[in-house]
């Protein structure tokens, strides 16, 4: 089962030796899919290259997907395999509070191109779309540790990231405690897997899969 995933800590990491992924995403999907018959084989890189190698069949499993994607040539797990628990982060000695979105309107924000917030915040996912003129854009490898660390530089004044993401790539960067929650704004992203045209019938048994195992994991 040939997995297509993109840099997303501490659930999908490309290894330190560059060669495979780690993480524990990879744990969790690799239980799921050894209980319906399957090795799961895992294909790290930038992230809309892994979402085109799914679509046209050269992966069989897009590696998180928000419950409503969009992109109808896919199919949707009806069960999250990992709930994150997201917030709005600023350097520790800013003052700003979340107070929707026009407070982000009035704020740099800088995101990842492409990656799909909306579990976590659709108004904020349609806002993006919209290429807006405060927003920095970023692609490539290690996009989370660049995100961070340009929030760290003042180069933009907020992000919104997974808790125990942030907490990793602090601690990879030796940066703990140095950017903070945001008040005014948490939420729960569960993320779900997207199966190829070629692989759809897979989708119910690895459900069950999930369900059978309880192999979901809350707040990572």
């Amino acid at each position: 089962m040939r997995i297509a995933c993109f840099d997303m800590p501490p659930i999908f990491m490309a290894a330190e030796d560059g060669h495979g992924t780690t993480g524990k995403g990879v744990h969790i999907l690799k239980l799921a899919f050894e209980r319906i018959g399957y090795r799961a084989v895992f294909h790290h890189m930038p992230q809309p290259r892994a979402l085109r190698s799914v679509v046209v069949g050269e992966s069989d499993v897009y590696c998180a997907v928000a419950k409503d994607f969009g992109d109808m040539s896919l199919t949707t797990s009806s069960e999250p395999y990992y709930q994150v628990q997201t917030a709005f982060y600023q350097r520790k000695q800013a003052d700003w509070r979340y107070n929707g979105m026009q407070s982000i309107t009035q704020r740099t924000l800088v995101s990842v191109k492409g990656f799909d917030y909306r579990n976590a915040h659709p108004m904020l996912h349609r806002y993006l779309e919209t290429r807006p003129p405060n927003v920095i854009m970023l692609h490539g490898s290690k996009p989370w540790e660049r995100m961070v660390s340009i929030v760290l530089a003042g180069r933009a004044d907020t992000a919104l990231l997974g808790v125990d993401q942030a907490n990793y790539v602090m601690r990879k960067l030796g940066a703990t405690g140095q950017i903070v929650p945001v008040e005014g704004y948490r939420a729960y992203s569960p993320a779900y897997v997207a199966f190829s045209r070629q692989s759809s019938h897979l989708q119910p048994l690895f459900d069950q899969a999930l369900r059978d195992a309880e192999q979901r994991v809350g707040d990572l």
